[in-house]
Protein backbone atom coordinates (compact mmCIF):
# COMPACT_ATOMS: atom_id res chain seq x y z
CA UNK A 1 0.00 0.00 0.00
CA UNK A 2 1.39 3.55 -0.95
CA UNK A 3 2.22 5.46 2.02
CA UNK A 4 0.75 9.27 2.39
CA UNK A 5 3.43 11.72 3.33
CA UNK A 6 2.71 13.17 6.73
CA UNK A 7 2.75 16.91 5.70
CA UNK A 8 -0.11 16.34 3.32
CA UNK A 9 -2.29 14.73 6.29
CA UNK A 10 -1.29 17.97 8.31
CA UNK A 11 -2.41 19.81 5.81
CA UNK A 12 -5.49 18.39 5.39
CA UNK A 13 -6.11 18.95 9.18
CA UNK A 14 -5.86 22.98 9.07
CA UNK A 15 -7.85 23.14 6.20
CA UNK A 16 -10.68 21.45 7.84
CA UNK A 17 -10.20 23.48 11.17
CA UNK A 18 -10.35 26.64 8.77
CA UNK A 19 -14.06 25.85 7.69
CA UNK A 20 -14.87 26.04 11.25
CA UNK A 21 -16.63 29.94 11.48
CA UNK A 22 -14.54 32.01 13.56
CA UNK A 23 -16.07 33.97 17.03
CA UNK A 24 -14.85 36.92 19.01
CA UNK A 25 -15.12 39.21 22.07
CA UNK A 26 -17.13 42.74 22.12
CA UNK A 27 -16.89 45.00 24.73
CA UNK A 28 -19.11 48.06 24.76
CA UNK A 29 -18.92 50.77 26.89
CA UNK A 30 -21.25 53.62 26.49
CA UNK A 31 -21.81 57.43 27.97
CA UNK A 32 -25.42 58.83 27.94
CA UNK A 33 -25.01 62.71 26.98
CA UNK A 34 -22.54 64.71 27.99
CA UNK A 35 -21.41 61.69 30.84
CA UNK A 36 -24.72 62.39 33.13
CA UNK A 37 -25.83 59.62 35.39
CA UNK A 38 -28.34 57.30 34.49
CA UNK A 39 -31.02 58.72 37.15
CA UNK A 40 -30.46 62.20 35.37
CA UNK A 41 -30.08 61.45 31.79
CA UNK A 42 -33.91 62.31 31.16
CA UNK A 43 -33.98 65.59 32.72
CA UNK A 44 -34.68 68.40 29.98
CA UNK A 45 -35.39 66.01 27.47
CA UNK A 46 -39.22 65.63 28.42
CA UNK A 47 -38.72 62.22 30.47
CA UNK A 48 -39.67 60.95 33.68
CA UNK A 49 -37.40 58.77 35.39
CA UNK A 50 -34.27 57.54 34.66
CA UNK A 51 -32.48 55.53 32.51
CA UNK A 52 -33.24 51.85 33.66
CA UNK A 53 -31.52 49.31 31.12
CA UNK A 54 -29.30 50.05 28.53
CA UNK A 55 -29.45 47.53 24.77
CA UNK A 56 -26.96 46.68 22.79
CA UNK A 57 -27.92 45.18 19.04
CA UNK A 58 -25.80 43.77 16.80
CA UNK A 59 -26.91 42.81 13.34
CA UNK A 60 -25.86 41.37 10.21
CA UNK A 61 -28.12 40.01 7.52
CA UNK A 62 -29.99 37.31 9.36
CA UNK A 63 -27.73 37.65 12.40
CA UNK A 64 -28.98 39.30 15.33
CA UNK A 65 -27.36 39.40 18.50
CA UNK A 66 -28.98 41.37 21.97
CA UNK A 67 -27.43 42.18 25.16
CA UNK A 68 -29.41 43.99 28.03
CA UNK A 69 -27.44 45.48 31.53
CA UNK A 70 -28.98 47.71 34.00
CA UNK A 71 -27.79 51.48 33.16
CA UNK A 72 -24.12 51.78 35.04
CA UNK A 73 -21.85 53.46 32.18
CA UNK A 74 -19.02 51.95 34.48
CA UNK A 75 -20.02 48.68 33.19
CA UNK A 76 -18.88 47.77 29.63
CA UNK A 77 -22.13 45.29 27.86
CA UNK A 78 -20.09 42.31 26.63
CA UNK A 79 -21.31 39.94 24.12
CA UNK A 80 -18.93 36.90 24.18
CA UNK A 81 -18.43 34.54 20.94
CA UNK A 82 -19.78 36.71 18.48
CA UNK A 83 -19.44 35.16 15.26
CA UNK A 84 -16.47 37.17 13.05
CA UNK A 85 -17.74 39.52 10.82
CA UNK A 86 -18.99 43.43 10.01
CA UNK A 87 -21.63 44.55 12.14
CA UNK A 88 -24.46 46.95 12.51
CA UNK A 89 -24.40 48.05 16.35
CA UNK A 90 -27.10 50.02 18.15
CA UNK A 91 -26.89 50.66 21.74
CA UNK A 92 -30.25 51.95 23.18
CA UNK A 93 -31.39 53.59 26.64
CA UNK A 94 -34.43 52.38 27.75
CA UNK A 95 -36.47 53.99 30.50
CA UNK A 96 -38.67 52.80 33.08
CA UNK A 97 -41.67 51.68 30.50
CA UNK A 98 -39.38 49.96 28.03
CA UNK A 99 -38.97 53.02 25.72
CA UNK A 100 -35.61 53.54 23.87
CA UNK A 101 -35.24 57.20 24.74
CA UNK A 102 -31.69 57.65 23.93
CA UNK A 103 -29.18 55.90 21.65
CA UNK A 104 -26.62 56.22 19.26
CA UNK A 105 -27.78 57.58 15.73
CA UNK A 106 -26.22 60.48 16.29
CA UNK A 107 -22.96 58.97 15.62
CA UNK A 108 -22.97 56.67 12.61
CA UNK A 109 -19.40 55.98 13.27
CA UNK A 110 -20.26 54.23 16.08
CA UNK A 111 -22.57 51.98 15.07
CA UNK A 112 -20.33 50.13 12.09
CA UNK A 113 -17.84 47.82 13.53
CA UNK A 114 -16.14 44.53 13.09
CA UNK A 115 -15.63 41.29 15.24
CA UNK A 116 -11.92 39.61 14.51
CA UNK A 117 -11.95 35.85 15.09
CA UNK A 118 -9.94 34.61 17.77
CA UNK A 119 -9.53 38.59 19.57
CA UNK A 120 -11.51 40.54 22.41
CA UNK A 121 -12.43 44.20 21.20
CA UNK A 122 -13.84 47.24 22.70
CA UNK A 123 -16.34 49.72 21.28
CA UNK A 124 -17.46 53.00 22.38
CA UNK A 125 -20.60 54.65 21.76
CA UNK A 126 -22.49 58.01 23.34
CA UNK A 127 -26.20 58.31 23.35
CA UNK A 128 -28.07 61.05 22.79
CA UNK A 129 -32.02 61.81 22.90
CA UNK A 130 -34.12 59.61 20.43
CA UNK A 131 -36.83 61.69 18.28
CA UNK A 132 -39.99 61.26 18.94
CA UNK A 133 -42.04 59.96 16.57
CA UNK A 134 -45.48 61.34 14.48
CA UNK A 135 -48.30 58.60 13.74
CA UNK A 136 -51.23 59.81 11.63
CA UNK A 137 -54.48 57.98 10.65
CA UNK A 138 -56.44 59.72 7.96
CA UNK A 139 -59.91 59.19 6.78
CA UNK A 140 -61.36 61.38 4.16
CA UNK A 141 -65.27 60.79 3.65
CA UNK A 142 -67.87 62.42 1.13
CA UNK A 143 -71.61 62.66 2.74
CA UNK A 144 -70.38 60.94 5.98
CA UNK A 145 -69.65 58.13 3.14
CA UNK A 146 -66.46 56.58 1.94
CA UNK A 147 -65.81 57.05 -1.23
CA UNK A 148 -63.20 56.24 -4.50
CA UNK A 149 -60.76 58.88 -4.52
CA UNK A 150 -62.00 60.44 -7.70
CA UNK A 151 -64.68 61.73 -5.73
CA UNK A 152 -63.09 62.88 -2.88
CA UNK A 153 -63.08 66.65 -2.51
CA UNK A 154 -59.55 66.48 0.25
CA UNK A 155 -56.43 64.56 -1.12
CA UNK A 156 -53.50 65.99 0.50
CA UNK A 157 -52.77 66.42 4.30
CA UNK A 158 -49.85 67.82 5.61
CA UNK A 159 -48.37 68.10 9.15
CA UNK A 160 -45.92 70.14 10.23
CA UNK A 161 -44.27 69.63 13.77
CA UNK A 162 -43.46 72.42 15.49
CA UNK A 163 -41.34 73.68 18.41
CA UNK A 164 -42.80 76.23 19.57
CA UNK A 165 -43.50 78.74 16.82
CA UNK A 166 -40.41 77.16 14.94
CA UNK A 167 -41.30 73.85 12.53
CA UNK A 168 -39.01 70.87 12.81
CA UNK A 169 -40.41 68.79 10.10
CA UNK A 170 -42.96 68.72 7.29
CA UNK A 171 -44.36 65.81 5.42
CA UNK A 172 -47.21 65.42 3.30
CA UNK A 173 -49.89 62.46 2.79
CA UNK A 174 -51.64 61.44 0.31
CA UNK A 175 -55.02 59.82 1.10
CA UNK A 176 -55.68 57.92 -1.89
CA UNK A 177 -52.30 55.94 -1.14
CA UNK A 178 -52.13 56.13 2.43
CA UNK A 179 -52.87 52.90 4.19
CA UNK A 180 -55.30 52.16 6.52
CA UNK A 181 -54.28 53.07 10.29
CA UNK A 182 -51.86 54.56 11.83
CA UNK A 183 -48.72 56.12 9.57
CA UNK A 184 -45.51 57.05 10.78
CA UNK A 185 -44.03 60.35 9.56
CA UNK A 186 -40.98 59.47 7.92
CA UNK A 187 -38.25 61.45 9.89
CA UNK A 188 -34.53 59.87 8.59
CA UNK A 189 -32.55 62.96 9.84
CA UNK A 190 -34.24 62.75 13.41
CA UNK A 191 -35.67 66.06 13.27
CA UNK A 192 -38.19 65.63 16.04
CA UNK A 193 -37.15 66.63 18.81
CA UNK A 194 -40.05 64.86 21.65
CA UNK A 195 -38.95 67.28 24.78
CA UNK A 196 -40.06 70.21 22.27
CA UNK A 197 -42.71 69.34 20.15
CA UNK A 198 -45.59 70.40 21.50
CA UNK A 199 -47.89 71.51 18.31
CA UNK A 200 -48.61 69.91 14.51
CA UNK A 201 -50.10 71.94 12.20
CA UNK A 202 -52.26 70.23 9.82
CA UNK A 203 -52.57 71.60 6.41
CA UNK A 204 -55.89 69.92 4.51
CA UNK A 205 -55.92 70.20 0.45
CA UNK A 206 -58.05 69.24 -2.65
CA UNK A 207 -56.37 67.27 -5.40
CA UNK A 208 -55.30 70.55 -7.11
CA UNK A 209 -53.08 71.29 -4.01
CA UNK A 210 -55.17 74.13 -3.06
CA UNK A 211 -55.60 74.77 1.13
CA UNK A 212 -59.30 73.80 2.14
CA UNK A 213 -59.19 73.87 5.97
CA UNK A 214 -56.49 74.30 8.29
CA UNK A 215 -55.74 73.76 12.12
CA UNK A 216 -53.32 72.71 14.87
CA UNK A 217 -53.23 69.76 17.06
CA UNK A 218 -51.03 70.90 20.51
CA UNK A 219 -49.51 68.74 22.49
CA UNK A 220 -48.87 69.61 26.33
CA UNK A 221 -47.09 68.71 27.81
CA UNK A 222 -44.54 67.45 25.11
CA UNK A 223 -44.34 63.42 24.46
CA UNK A 224 -40.27 63.28 25.29
CA UNK A 225 -37.63 61.54 23.60
CA UNK A 226 -38.28 58.60 21.74
CA UNK A 227 -42.05 58.88 22.62
CA UNK A 228 -44.64 57.79 19.69
CA UNK A 229 -47.64 60.20 19.10
CA UNK A 230 -50.48 59.42 17.61
CA UNK A 231 -53.54 61.74 15.97
CA UNK A 232 -56.17 60.98 13.29
CA UNK A 233 -57.30 63.41 10.96
CA UNK A 234 -61.10 62.52 9.42
CA UNK A 235 -62.39 65.01 6.69
CA UNK A 236 -66.19 64.77 5.64
CA UNK A 237 -65.86 66.86 2.21
CA UNK A 238 -64.17 70.26 3.08
CA UNK A 239 -64.80 70.14 7.18
CA UNK A 240 -61.94 68.45 8.99
CA UNK A 241 -60.75 67.52 12.17
CA UNK A 242 -57.88 66.28 14.09
CA UNK A 243 -57.19 64.70 17.21
CA UNK A 244 -54.72 63.42 19.39
CA UNK A 245 -54.86 59.82 20.05
CA UNK A 246 -52.56 59.26 22.66
CA UNK A 247 -48.44 58.49 22.96
CA UNK A 248 -47.25 55.50 23.16
CA UNK A 249 -44.78 54.94 25.87
CA UNK A 250 -45.87 57.75 28.12
CA UNK A 251 -45.23 58.01 31.83
CA UNK A 252 -47.76 57.74 33.85
CA UNK A 253 -48.21 60.85 35.79
CA UNK A 254 -50.94 61.10 38.47
CA UNK A 255 -53.40 64.41 38.60
CA UNK A 256 -54.07 65.36 42.35
CA UNK A 257 -57.24 67.15 41.20
CA UNK A 258 -59.27 63.71 39.10
CA UNK A 259 -58.47 65.20 35.80
CA UNK A 260 -57.16 63.84 32.85
CA UNK A 261 -54.05 63.26 32.25
CA UNK A 262 -52.55 65.47 30.15
CA UNK A 263 -50.29 63.17 28.38
CA UNK A 264 -52.83 60.86 27.09
CA UNK A 265 -56.21 62.61 26.91
CA UNK A 266 -57.50 63.89 23.42
CA UNK A 267 -57.29 67.49 22.33
CA UNK A 268 -58.96 68.31 19.25
CA UNK A 269 -59.28 71.44 16.90
CA UNK A 270 -61.14 72.09 13.92
CA UNK A 271 -61.48 74.95 11.67
CA UNK A 272 -59.48 77.42 10.23
CA UNK A 273 -57.13 78.09 13.10
CA UNK A 274 -54.44 80.66 12.99
CA UNK A 275 -52.27 79.00 15.59
CA UNK A 276 -49.57 77.53 13.30
CA UNK A 277 -48.19 78.71 9.84
CA UNK A 278 -45.99 76.06 8.04
CA UNK A 279 -44.49 79.30 5.91
CA UNK A 280 -40.97 78.35 5.17
CA UNK A 281 -40.56 74.79 5.49
CA UNK A 282 -39.96 72.11 3.02
CA UNK A 283 -41.92 69.07 2.30
CA UNK A 284 -40.13 65.29 3.42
Amino acid sequence: MRSIPACIVLLGLLSACGDDEQTGNASISYRLGTGVACDAALLGIGGLGSVELVRATLTRGDTMIVREEPCNPDVSISIDAAPAGNYDLIVQGLDGVGTAVMDNAKHPESQQIEIIGGSSQSFDSTLFPAPAVVEARLEALVDGQFAQCDFLSVQFIELTMFRNSTPMLTYEFDVCTTAPGYNPVPDEMGAIEGAELNQIFVSVKDPAGSEVDSFSIEINPPPGAGKTVQISVSCDNTDCEGVLDGIEGANPTPDPTGGEDPTTGPASTSGDDSGGTADGTTGG
